[in-house]
């Protein structure tokens, strides 16, 4: 028997590790891959050159200095070493205390697990970075005509505030751009990013705020600004600094953007100072040629004759009407991400009529309601990129010619100054209001997306190798937080993916079942979930939803599997009962009163004293005889209504009693609980601490009088 035990042990081991790897590398090698397929299928890739872009590209990803293996030494590294450090920190422990507390022993083992974790992080970076260098992907602006004599009309100007290190420093120190570091710059401020949410998210839980705390409505409304300041701070460097976003993030704004590059260039050479309103600089043809091709006069493109150009030119054929413009820019922006939303939905289509399909009928999950939410989101999330869009070719007519000429003097505010930077820089902050028309629920996931983009623009993106040593510590530090935070509360860790799949996604990664965050505006529990449902805590702390269990079980084997659908199918017919007696009960003094019953589950107020049982361990004042008198006649009052209503509570204490603000009690929890002629379906609790003195008293509800007599547990 030791030995499949030893092997399953160390299968168990080895299974996040590999997980990582071949998540990895997917990730890394799977776009290009379909690229790859996809020119064959068109023809336009003979079958010998895609076999050997297929094998230099899989030789490349297996490396050990790509990706797939930094992401099995970082995750696969933090689950071996774990128990190694937790065992030195526990022998160092009892070398001072002979006797380990809970408490210690809980501090050294999530010490432990940040240990393993930093070394992890440090050794993975290390290896990312230690390959041999290649030349950068994008290389830095070039020698050209451009350092000795004015850009030309269609001539990229150079950019005003360049990070990137200049070829004096590169000779002077004998180094090329290829030997550079910050190739994994985009890497490490995702990392800190996401780290600084959980570290924000996690102190800001324990901060006892009350519901109409000024704190907390900053709290609501710093995710938008933080949006708008990040939207804007990329939105800038697109224009302006292009070099200074990644090539591939600027390829993908300048498709959904559509805009005509040479008004582009116009916006770049009035910031640089080669566009000049009123004065012949030779580019006339730049705009003159766009007018052309859209059917306008070309003196209209002409900076020397037209004062400023009108927004016509700028709408690109769409005609004068600003808003008929923005229209059609939301039309085009929406049709450019249902693109990209359309799949994915229907990939959680399919996987909701998978997972409930029965026996005769596959398609049982696909309900009306079920379609109809798909398109809902699809939709949705199509209309915040289609928004973003609008708002922000609106803000710019707004800016230069609609509102900005009304609101400033001419003389104070000129059309030069609102072309080479103020147009867009009020586009840029008018396009952050989009982030209202998506969902609450994502809109947190949006901006950890954004901002370490728009953190990007503050740090060169290529720097001397000797200040790499900062990069090394803050990836490493990061990185540790995040592994620590999700093997000690994966439900609390807001991953890169989608929130109806970033559940499944930990489930795989650690082959363990992770619960479901019950609805959107639900997401923090409020203590471990039990064994017939979960409470969660309401975005602002007034409410509680107590709901079914439900687990992603997608990296469960099959007997783990079973056992949790079996404690999701009891758990939905113990809340269902609740359900019925709540209904039955109705409204009493002495009863937790239930706000709303949902499909999602049965919503309360939430009462921050927790429960009784709770109350008394933690109370730092002492409790007068009057207060526990007072309690037991309320719980008496309590258990004789719910009696006179044909109901029994099936396991009543002193957990199962709430504190409310004025220190009074109310009865709760009444899952699997006797209604009428229907028999209970849970056990009461047998096992209390026992009290000095007493002997152990049989009945559930004498040992709760007596302890709210003797206020002890």
């Amino acid at each position: 028997m030791t030995k499949p035990r030893t092997t399953a042990v160390h299968l168990h081991l080895a299974r996040p590790l590999a997980t990582a790897y071949l998540l990895g590398l997917l990730s890394s090698t799977g776009p290009r891959v379909l690229k790859v397929l996809l020119l064959f299928g068109k023809r336009k890739l003979a079958l010998s050159a895609a076999w050997l872009q297929l094998v230099s590209l899989f030789r490349q990803a297996l490396s050990i200095h790509r990706f797939p293996f930094f992401c099995a030494s970082l995750v696969g590294g933090s689950t071996l070493l774990h128990l190694p450090v937790r065992e030195i920190l526990l022998r160092f422990v009892r070398l001072r205390t002979p006797t380990i507390t809970s408490t210690q022993l809980h501090a050294t083992t999530l010490l432990a697990k940040f240990l393993a974790a930093f070394i992890s992080a440090s050794f993975s970076f290390k290896l990312l970075n230690g390959g041999p260098q290649r030349s950068s992907s994008r290389p830095s602006q070039p020698s050209s005509h451009l350092q000795f004599l004015k850009p030309g009309p269609f001539d990229e100007p150079p950019e005003l505030d360049p990070q990137e290190l200049d070829d004096a420093t590169l000779s002077a120190r004998s180094l090329s751009r290829a030997d550079l570091a910050g190739r994994t710059m985009d890497l490490t401020l995702f990392t800190v990013i996401r780290a600084l949410d959980v570290l924000v998210s996690r102190t800001w839980e324990y901060l006892p705020l009350k519901p109409t705390s000024k704190l907390r409505r900053l709290s609501h409304a710093t995710p938008p600004l933080l949006f708008c300041f990040s939207a804007a701070t990329i939105m800038h460097a697109w224009f302006y600094s292009p070099s200074r976003l990644p090539h591939s993030y600027n390829t993908w704004i300048s498709s959904a953007a559509r805009l005509d590059h040479r008004l582009l260039l116009a916006l770049r050479h009035a910031r640089y100072g080669t566009w000049v309103y009123g004065q012949d600089t030779g580019m006339a043809s730049l705009l003159g040629s766009m007018c052309h091709d859209y059917g306008l006069p070309e003196e209209r493109g002409d900076p020397a004759v037209t004062i400023p150009i009108p927004c016509e030119v700028v709408h690109m054929g769409c005609g004068k009407s600003c808003e008929k413009h923005a229209l059609v820019r939301f039309w085009r922006g929406w049709c450019f991400a249902a693109k990209i939303h359309a799949p994915i939905q229907l990939f959680v289509l399919a996987r909701h009529v998978k997972r409930n399909a029965r026996s005769g009928d596959r398609l049982a999950g696909l309900t009306r309601s079920v379609v109809a939410k798909a398109l809902v989101d699809m939709s949705r999330g199509s209309a915040f990129l289609g928004a973003f869009i609008a708002l922000f070719y609106y803000g710019v007519c707004l800016s230069r010619t609609r509102l900005g000429p009304k609101v400033f003097s001419y003389k104070t505010v000129t059309p030069q100054m609102w072309d080479s930077g103020l147009c867009v820089l009020g586009g840029s902050l008018l396009c952050g209001g989009s982030i209202f028309v998506e969902q609450a629920r994502k809109r947190m996931e949006i901006l950890l997306f954004v901002l370490p983009r728009a953190a990007a623009t503050w740090f060169p993106r290529r720097y001397l190798p000797e200040n790499q040593w900062k990069e090394h510590a803050a990836f490493a530090l990061s990185a540790a937080i995040l592994l620590t935070a999700a093997r000690e509360s994966p439900g609390r860790i807001a991953l890169m993916v989608h929130n109806a799949s970033q559940g499944a996604a930990r489930s795989r990664l650690y082959g363990l079942p992770v619960l479901q965050i019950p609805a959107p505006t639900y997401r923090k529990q409020v203590n471990e979930p039990g064994s017939c449902s979960a409470v969660w805590r309401s975005d602002n702390s007034t409410t509680v939803l107590k709901a079914p269990l439900a687990f992603h079980l997608d990296g469960c084997d099959d007997a783990v599997t079973m056992e949790y659908e079996n404690f999701q199918q009891e758990s939905v017919e113990l809340l269902e009962r609740e359900k019925e007696i709540y209904r039955h009960l109705g409204e009493h003094k002495g009863i937790l009163p239930c706000l709303q019953i949902t499909d999602d589950g049965l919503v309360f107020p939430y009462l921050k004293n927790s429960n009784l049982r709770h109350f008394l361990k933690n109370s730092d004042s002492p409790i007068t005889q009057p207060q526990r008198l007072d309690w037991v006649k309320s719980a008496l009052i309590s258990i004789d209504f719910i009696h006179s209503k044909g109901v029994l509570q099936a396991d009543i204490s002193t957990r199962n009693f709430l504190v409310a603000d004025d220190l009074s009690i109310v009865l709760c929890d009444f899952s699997g609980s006797t209604i009428h002629q229907k028999k209970n379906m849970v056990r009461p609790e047998t096992r209390y601490e026992k009290v000095e003195g007493t002997q152990p008293l049989a009945i559930s509800v004498a040992t709760a009088v007596f302890c709210c007599r003797e206020s002890r547990l």
